[in-house]
């Protein structure tokens, strides 16, 4: 069965804390792992990175949003493809992604080849091994919509990435008007606004509502779901 992954904001450190999950080598072996399990039981999918309902919150979004089926999506940091996946069973064909772990690859592309032969269908999905740090592009393309969830977190985990090359990488497949959707369990919507300023070519249109929890008396969301309008 497909597992699913929820922090818990109030045991979340700071943004930019070091961690084991801002390394190559913790995802490498997590998504090694991931495939041995697939191979045994082709419906263990792995993490829905932040659970499958704020997943179905984001297809959703993009259905409304989006209608068209040719609006090209990319996803960054795409893990076990399956966000990715839920997109072409609503008919999307412009699908994109990256990953720079080489097993996360050979996963999601394991479950795609899985789902087209039960379901006898083609889903045109497109994806590619490539770091955020890298400054040659492997598509030449430029996207409608640009998703990240959760791996803005995992590379500011570690303390060699910078937010500057976040934002470089981001624009490297924008064009004027691309929209920016980040789920971020590290920063609060007031935290995520500040890291993704109008001044650096991120306007502020919309936020996805998410879980909530209530600490010190406070009510939060364990994540912030942001939309962003990015100008060149």
């Amino acid at each position: 069965m497909e597992q699913e992954n929820e922090p818990n904001r109030t045991d979340v450190l700071k943004p930019n804390y070091e961690s084991k999950l801002g390394t190559l080598e913790h995802w490498n072996d997590a998504y090694k792992q991931e495939i041995e399990q697939f191979k045994n039981n082709d419906n263990e999918l792995g993490d829905i990175w932040f659970g499958k309902e704020l997943q179905k919150k984001l297809v959703n979004y993009i259905i409304k949003n989006f209608p068209d089926k040719n609006t090209k999506i990319f996803d960054v940091g795409f893990g076990n493809g399956v966000f990715l996946y839920k997109l072409a069973k609503q008919d999307y064909v412009n699908l994109y992604g990256i990953d720079y772990s080489p097993d996360s690859v050979q996963l999601a592309k394991m479950i795609i080849e899985s789902k087209q032969k039960k379901h006898e269908k083609e889903y045109k999905i497109n994806l590619y091994c490539e770091d955020i740090n890298s400054t040659n592009k492997i598509i030449n393309e430029t996207f409608d919509v640009i998703h990240d969830k959760g791996s803005f977190d995992a590379y500011l985990m570690n303390k060699s990435n910078t937010l500057e090359n976040y934002h470089r990488y981001i624009k490297s497949y924008s064009k004027n008007g691309t929209t920016l959707i980040i789920t971020s369990c590290n920063n609060t919507r007031e935290e995520l606004r500040k890291k993704f300023p109008p001044e650096k070519g991120f306007k502020y249109i919309d936020e996805i509502k998410n879980k909530t929890f209530v600490f010190g008396g406070q009510e939060g969301q364990q994540q912030a779901t942001q939309i962003y309008q990015i100008t060149l």
